[in-house]
């Protein structure tokens, strides 16, 4: 029996609550700059490129999880949704080796800033070789602050507690939506799904 659908995306979309949203953002606006605080965001490798993308950064470390019990409600949340995912796509889950969260990043988005650049999330070097799937919620309304795909030929918009879960590699080419029309700060948390090593 083979897959039934032809327009697939395998792009999953969900839904977490809008109050972890705005929670998220709080626990972002009250943390300082600094080491283990907000920084400028990054390309990966901690390479800065601000041509490519320009954001500010907040990793969610232990002490998030431990310290904001809005982090935990989330990672709850976004559990049922990779359930859901791997419910739906068995192949993302079954024949695979076993495969935890990586980490996890709350970023900020200026008007006129964004992730610029076609990229996709396994490039294969030493720091992303081992992602399987990236998250993505979307912590706010932000009328053209979208995100684009663009072998699926597709935009999302940037709504509230809408969750996208994708796989990390080439074929999920994606870039945020910049746009001049963009007049409100986009607030969304993404990361990723990896494997362990043995």
């Amino acid at each position: 029996m083979f897959w039934k659908n032809k327009n697939e995306t395998f792009i999953g979309k969900y839904k977490i609550d809008k109050e972890i949203c705005t929670g998220l953002i709080s626990v972002f606006k009250k943390t300082p700059f600094g080491h283990k605080g907000k920084l400028a965001g990054n390309i990966g490798n901690y390479q800065l490129d601000k041509t490519r993308k320009s954001s500010t950064d907040l990793g969610i470390f232990a002490n998030h999880v431990i310290k904001h019990k809005v982090v935990r409600e989330y990672f709850e949340e976004l559990a049922l949704c990779l359930n859901k995912y791997m419910q739906t796509y068995r192949f993302s889950d079954e024949q695979h080796q076993a495969f935890q969260m990586e980490g996890a990043n709350i970023q900020e988005y200026k008007p006129g800033q964004g992730f610029k650049s076609w990229h996709f999330e396994n490039a294969g070097d030493p720091m992303s070789s081992r992602r399987n799937l990236v998250f993505m919620t979307y912590l706010n309304n932000v009328p053209y602050g979208g995100t684009e795909f663009f072998y699926q030929n597709k935009r999302f918009k940037a709504v509230i507690g809408d969750t996208l879960i994708w796989p990390a590699s080439w074929n999920h080419t994606h870039k945020g939506e910049i746009s001049k029309k963009q007049t409100k700060t986009k607030y969304i948390i993404t990361g990723w799904w990896h494997y362990e090593r043995k």
